[in-house]
């Protein structure tokens, strides 16, 4: 689960980051978010890199080489009637994509090995290479078990065999696309790790950018107050990551009423002790402090 001090923390990542790209702040700007969201997406990677070469995948060897061979006895029993020359066509389309899944799954497999830390992003290339051949495979053999009909004559020497093989690799296929699709059906547990890393991305995506862009949408009036407390110390003098933290806690003292002045003030403390300097905890407690005073009086 997200908790509000990972929101708090990216949008303080953001807001530094943001102020130190531009001149002016904005909410969205998506290269500094990667960043700054980069750790949990490559957790969401390495689940789903195991998951695909592993689970996912398992006895896809055996199930590919029934495949192959029921594919070219088929081809071999239609090859006299130039009427099935279209299914003899999508057969061959699917055996050489099979191939091509078939090595995109040995190189991952091979990542997954040397247990990479993926900083040429090479397993997410793999992870998506993978997914986007399953992909375009389950239409593939959709399409070719409905041509089947067309020849009723073939119903026992091959398409009964086909179709057999045709449901034991969409099986493996459709399990690999249940990372993806929402699908009702029970899933494993590897299927639904990545599906709440996923969604615990796509929260903190959601509510940190929410939060940056609230902050940058008050940013006149937060600024505003906060120059307001300070004494014998210019604006400038700031420092960029005590001047972000003070905005947010800042932000939370006007508008998050549902949040106790105490527990404000000790999480803005909390940020520059991780952050900041050793004189920021005391620094940035003294402008709170006036701040909730005059806009929280007790």
């Amino acid at each position: 689960m997200i908790s509000r001090n990972q929101i708090r923390q990216s949008t303080l990542q953001y807001l530094y980051a943001a102020s130190q790209a531009h001149d002016e702040l904005h909410p969205l700007d998506e290269g500094i978010w990667s960043i700054i969201l980069e750790c949990p997406a490559k957790k969401i990677v390495k689940l789903t890199s195991k998951a695909l070469a592993n689970v996912l995948t398992r006895g896809f060897e055996d199930r590919l080489r029934l495949f192959t061979t029921r594919a070219h006895q088929t081809i071999e029993i239609l090859r006299d009637n130039a009427l099935t020359l279209d299914i003899r066509d999508k057969l061959m389309d699917i055996l050489a994509k099979e191939g091509e899944f078939q090595a995109s799954l040995l190189q991952l497999r091979k990542l997954v090995a040397k247990n990479t830390t993926d900083e040429r992003n090479e397993l997410s290339v793999a992870c998506r290479q993978l997914q986007d051949l399953n992909a375009t495979l389950i239409p593939m053999r959709e399409r070719l078990v409905a041509s089947f009909s067309d020849f009723p004559s073939y119903k026992e020497t091959a398409w009964a065999a086909m179709t057999a093989a045709c449901r034991k690799m969409q099986e493996a296929n459709l399990r690999i696309a249940s990372i993806t699709t929402n699908d009702a059906t029970k899933i494993i547990p590897e299927v639904k790790a990545i599906r709440e890393a996923q969604a615990d991305l796509n929260l903190l995506t959601n509510e940190a950018k929410a939060l940056s862009a609230d902050i940058i949408r008050n940013l006149a009036q937060i600024d505003a107050l906060i120059d307001s407390k300070l004494e014998n110390y210019t604006p400038e003098r700031i420092d960029a990551m005590d001047r972000n933290i003070l905005r947010l806690s800042t932000y939370e003292l006007l508008y998050r009423r549902d949040l106790a002045t105490p527990i404000i003030v000790s999480e803005a403390i909390a940020l520059a002790t991780d952050y900041s300097n050793t004189e920021a905890p005391r620094f940035i407690n003294g402008i709170l402090a006036g701040i909730a005073k005059e806009i929280r009086p007790e």
